[in-house]
């Protein structure tokens, strides 16, 4: 068997159009070494992002393990904040991201699994004057009203 990171991609990608029942499409950012994996056409399923370290050092079917065991496809579909992230670690790493754009400026923020909260100007860079401490948020990103993370994001630009 192949075993190179495009031949498990392929798998993963044939994996989730089955178990989804819709097409899914990869793309790699070489810039952070993460691969998405999309449903097509599809805005009310999440996206799973797998880090090129996990592809290079775990095997097909013990990704798809790792991924069966965590109910992955049934999350996607139930979570669509859900941002998943498959590392090498073997674990899934829950990341919850919202865009908003403020006067014209496209930002993003985003809660991981121990709910802080991180904001990052156009740049991809933490806002100059976010918090020190990071900010704690128990509830989803998207049940605070936009407004109000649009003050907060002129304020710590």
């Amino acid at each position: 068997m192949d075993d190179t990171v495009e031949t498990k991609v392929s798998g993963l990608v044939a994996w989730m159009s089955e178990g989804l029942g819709c097409p899914v499409s990869s793309s790699h950012d070489p810039r952070t070494r993460v691969y998405f994996l999309r449903p097509e056409s599809t805005p009310e399923i999440a996206t799973l992002r797998v880090s090129l370290e996990a592809l290079e050092d775990w095997d097909l079917p013990a990704i798809l393990e790792d991924l069966e065991r965590e109910n992955l496809l049934v999350r996607l579909r139930r979570e669509p904040a859900f941002w998943p992230m498959y590392s090498n670690a073997r674990a899934l790493e829950p990341l919850e991201e919202l865009s908003i754009s403020v006067d014209g400026n496209q930002h993003t923020i985003t809660r991981d699994r121990d709910h802080n909260v991180r904001v990052f100007g156009p740049d991809g860079r933490l806002l100059r004057e976010h918090p020190t401490g990071l900010l704690v948020n128990p509830q989803s990103l998207f049940r605070r009203p936009a407004n109000r993370w649009e003050e907060d994001i002129r304020a710590w630009r």
